[in-house]
């Protein structure tokens, strides 16, 4: 059977699975389809922040969860104990993200 998006607790979960098989591909089209979900509002770039920590991808991981702090997306503040940031903990952009959120900023 395949997989539905539908059938997930948490929006990145496909694309985290994708990303850890090495199914980069794919797992950017998990982010894109976030992307398109936060254009319309749904405040979900924290989301996308899991999958591109998980391909490695700092730089973008970064910028999808400051993304998610200007939005307070629903999740924004896990931030500091979800394991799947762990990719981000030693990035220069991970503390002041995590100051902002503290602050409420």
């Amino acid at each position: 059977a395949q997989l539905r998006t539908t059938d997930l607790p948490n929006m990145s979960d496909r694309g985290l699975v994708l990303a850890k098989l090495g199914r980069r591909t794919e797992a950017l089209e998990e982010v894109r389809r976030i992307e398109v979900r936060d254009r319309a509002g749904f405040g979900v770039m924290y989301e996308a922040a899991v999958i591109h920590a998980a391909l490695g991808d700092i730089d973008a991981a970064c910028r999808a969860l400051e993304q998610a702090a200007n939005d307070r997306g629903m999740f924004v503040g896990w931030a500091r104990l979800d394991p799947r940031l762990d990719p981000l903990r030693d990035a220069p952009c991970f503390a002041g993200i995590l100051e902002r959120i503290d602050d409420g900023e």
